[in-house]
């Protein structure tokens, strides 16, 4: 009986043990990752400061994984006005009168293109950027996004914008994005619990850069919660954009990057291929990752000013998507300071946001000053890269600011004859 003891203690103590030991393991692998994932996060971070944001901008996904999406055969040749005026030489923001250069140095300008009358009127190049950099256009690209949503539309691969996700992307069933429509997710509208905040390194916003350094973007998708009931509350959240590329991705049966090739970049008369930032699965960065010259962030505005027709005459986003994209439909999107139901003063549209002082313009815009400016009012497009060093602490002030001197630059160069010829 003594003999049957032991072997019953010994053999729990070696259970207790094996046990241990792979709790100790597991935990060791959970630390060594998510170590790796702060690493991966602080380094990115660390990318995107003073000196380095230059560079990083144009280059960073040397570092990581990338594709590319070819561009078109034949190019839209972009003419340029031998004689154009000076540059505005000032404008005014917030009771206070700017000097129009200054601005473009104090704001870290990588690159600053404007298009009136069919010609590009000015045109420059900083921070050690030329004609042929390609640069990250950061959540420019959810504009992108969304035109090929609207071609999705109009094909026949997706039926209805007020469907739901989860009818194209079952993986997100039983996720925050239960319940969740196509549209509340292209209007920033889906209820998802989500810090947009990039100096806290533990937001959600924070969580999928490492999510895209380190893993996948899908299966973080997929741990998201709701706290808002959709279409009632406008909050800019990130990972709705790669839900919309894993909608565009399922329904169409193509890669992001075969679709955007295919239907849009070798299309509207891109002067170069893209850059496509992945994840380590391999799947686009949809919702800030395509790097490209600022003459086809230009032509993409053109595009849109010219209501989806291409310089061909070839309607390839339909003219409805287009306006639709660019106009607030309901209370929590429109432009307002301290709208309740938003957590901007901006207005949106289907990935398109839209000044406080609205007229017929609207624009693309991503993190540390890129933009793709239209207005039709004017008839105007302009497209802006930037390394704005200052942005964590002063995006707001230098948005505001931004849509300040566009629509000043639109005033003096453009005219109100409805077209840009």
């Amino acid at each position: 009986m003594k003999f049957v003891y032991h072997l019953i203690l010994n053999h729990m103590k070696r259970k207790i043990i094996l046990t241990l030991l792979i709790i100790i393991s597991i935990s060791t692998l959970l630390f060594r990752k998510k170590i790796y994932e702060m690493k991966a996060l602080y380094d990115y971070s660390q990318a995107f400061s003073g000196k380095n944001a230059a560079e990083t901008f144009r280059s960073l996904y040397k570092d990581y994984t990338y594709t590319e999406v070819k561009k078109s055969n034949d190019t839209y040749v972009l003419n340029k006005n031998k004689t154009p005026k000076p540059i505005l030489e000032y404008f005014n923001f917030s009771g206070n009168s700017i000097a129009t250069e200054e601005w473009i140095n104090r704001s870290d300008t990588s690159g600053l293109i404007i298009f009136a009358n069919n010609q590009i009127q000015y045109e420059y190049y900083g921070n050690g950027n030329i004609d042929t950099t390609r640069h990250l256009l950061a959540s420019c690209s959810k504009s992108i996004a969304s035109a090929l949503v609207g071609i999705a539309l109009e094909k026949g691969y997706i039926k209805d914008i007020n469907d739901q996700v989860t009818d194209y992307v079952p993986k997100l069933k039983n996720t925050g994005f239960e319940g969740v429509t196509i549209k509340h997710t292209l209007q920033m509208s889906t209820g998802i619990k989500w810090s947009e905040d990039y100096s806290d390194l533990s937001s959600e916003v924070a969580k999928s850069i490492a999510g895209v350094i380190t893993g996948s973007q899908d299966e973080f998708a997929a741990t998201m919660v709701n706290e808002k009931k959709p279409g009632t509350f406008h909050n800019y959240c990130t990972i709705n954009t790669h839900v919309l590329g894993m909608v565009l991705r399922n329904a169409t049966g193509k890669t992001y990057q075969e679709f955007l090739e295919k239907e849009l970049w070798s299309k509207m008369g891109t002067e170069s291929s893209a850059i496509l930032f992945t994840d380590t699965k391999g799947e686009p960065v949809v919702y800030g990752g395509i790097y490209a010259v600022l003459r086809d962030m230009l032509r993409f505005g053109i595009l849109y000013y010219n209501n989806g027709v291409n310089f061909k005459g070839k309607q390839l986003i339909p003219s409805d998507w287009v306006k639709a994209s660019v106009t607030p439909d309901a209370s929590h999107l429109m432009p307002m300071e301290n709208n309740p139901n938003s957590s901007s003063p901006l207005g949106y549209g289907y990935q398109w946001w839209i000044p406080l002082d609205w007229e017929e313009d609207y624009s693309a815009m991503g993190i540390f000053g890129q933009f793709i400016y239209v207005n039709q009012k004017y008839n105007v497009v302009i497209a802006k890269t930037s390394a704005y060093k200052d942005y964590l602490k002063s995006k707001d002030t230098m948005q505001k600011e931004t849509f300040a001197a566009f629509k000043a630059l639109a005033k003096y160069y453009g005219n109100t004859n409805n077209s840009l010829e």
